[in-house]
């Protein structure tokens, strides 16, 4: 109960544009929480929590949008709070819709029928002040629509955006208005909903259904923690340039080494000695990191790139900015061989171990089937980051020369993300939603 509450505090708040004072990915982070052991029983949970999984990824790429944006650029905030608008209710509606019929599901399940009569009421509620609400943010953005080329129109009392503050504050009051109404209701509703009866109800059924399937829970543990190392793959892309890297390597080898915590935790993995190779790669990856940004910065407070071809001390620098490059790609290289290594090695051990789910199908097939698939993924992801390390130090190497290189480089990054994500969507699909489909 606590956690929908705490989750409808943070939903309440009216939005300026794409400003949220309390910004609703941790609602949905919260609700995720409160669906994560139902989802592992029931079909309706499990549709609501991918539901809040989906929301909780847009709301916070709507939270990084914030940095697109300049107080001036009124048509910007438009396009991105338009758009953001659309997709929120295209995945929102759904989504509240999924949760609701659950709760109405566990409300007939502790004998509440009143609270289950209530569902229906507060999931139209919720739906209709979710519209209002996203309306609210978007109706002052309106008003670009009046600009001509991006400026005021000549006659600026045809300009719409000088009542662009005016429509703030009216649609800020309508959306809190309406918000504090919602809190209430959904305060109350989520009491009433959470008798004794409801909550034992809940804790007794999910006892009883998972009780001998601890495989059903590494399942889903794993299946989840493989779409977190596929969306970590794509750190792998050097975004920001050369000169200021804002996604450096190694977060993708720390992604891997937070996922494979999670499922030590979790009891699901143990550490041998390649995670310790692992955990000394990644720090050497972000020692000669932070090495080559010093000297990076110690180079342009002095010389530019031209500086590289007339200038003997500018030569050394640049060459100490190349070898520390090229030991980080090296330990990247060694990272990401590591990382394949342990999750193939996971991955047989896993088809293994619930071998005996599999009755009635050819399991030695399977085995093999896995192991050459794997071997194929593991042979082209391995042969990109070796291309992708080595692409990165020829071109800082040659990039006072040959700056165009770069976009070679940026191939073989993007290919190199592409197969790593593939991989872990590969032992996502064929092995942890396979032991998740026979648990």
């Amino acid at each position: 109960m606590i956690y929908y509450i705490l989750a409808s505090i943070f939903l309440f708040n009216p939005m300026v544009s794409n400003i949220d004072v309390l910004p609703d990915v941790f609602a949905y982070i919260l609700i995720m929480i409160a669906l994560s052991k139902p989802a592992y029983t029931n079909d309706v949970a499990e549709q609501a929590y991918v539901g809040a999984r989906k929301m909780a990824i847009i709301t916070l790429i709507k939270l990084f949008s914030l940095l697109l944006i300049s107080g001036d650029d009124i048509t910007m905030s438009l396009l991105l709070s338009f758009t953001f608008m659309i997709v929120e209710l295209i995945f929102g509606i759904p989504f509240f819709i999924s949760l609701f019929k659950y709760l109405s599901h566990i409300a007939l399940m502790g004998n509440n029928a009143t609270s289950a009569n209530k569902s229906d009421k507060m999931r139209i509620f919720t739906i209709a002040f979710t519209i209002v609400k996203l309306l609210m943010a978007t109706l002052p953005d309106f008003t670009a629509l009046s600009l001509s080329n991006g400026v005021d129109s000549s006659n600026n009392d045809l300009s719409l955006t000088y009542f662009r503050p005016t429509l703030f504050i009216i649609s800020v009051t309508i959306a809190m208005v309406l918000g504090i109404i919602w809190l209430i209701f959904s305060v109350i509703y989520y009491k009433s909903l959470f008798t004794k009866e409801v909550r034992e109800k809940i804790r007794s059924d999910f006892t009883t259904q998972m009780s001998n399937r601890k495989s059903l829970f590494e399942a889903k543990s794993y299946t989840t923690v493989m779409l977190i190392m596929a969306l970590g793959s794509f750190f792998a892309l050097d975004i920001g340039g050369f000169d200021i890297i804002l996604t450096p390597d190694f977060l993708v080898t720390l992604t891997f080494i937070i996922s494979f915590f999670v499922l030590y935790i979790k009891g699901y993995f143990k550490p041998k000695w390649e995670s310790i190779v692992l955990i000394v790669s990644f720090i050497g990856q972000v020692i000669f990191y932070i090495l080559e940004s010093v000297k990076l910065r110690e180079f342009y407070d002095k010389f530019n790139l031209e500086s590289v071809l007339k200038s003997s001390k500018a030569d050394t620098l640049y060459s100490q900015i190349t070898l520390f490059g090229a030991i980080e790609s090296a330990f990247f290289v060694l990272s990401i061989a590591i990382i394949l290594y342990i999750i193939a090695k996971n991955g047989k051990e896993s088809l293994e171990k619930h071998a005996h789910l599999f009755i009635g199908c050819d399991y030695s097939f399977a085995i093999s089937e896995y192991k050459e698939k794997m071997k194929k993924n593991i042979i082209l992801t391995g042969i990109f980051t070796l291309l992708s390390a080595l692409t990165y130090v020829i071109m800082v190497a040659i990039k006072p020369t040959f700056p165009d290189f770069i976009m070679v480089n940026m191939i073989c990054e993007v290919a190199l993300a592409i197969l790593l994500a593939k991989t872990m969507l590969f032992l996502h699909d064929d092995v942890y939603k396979r032991i998740l489909a026979y648990s």
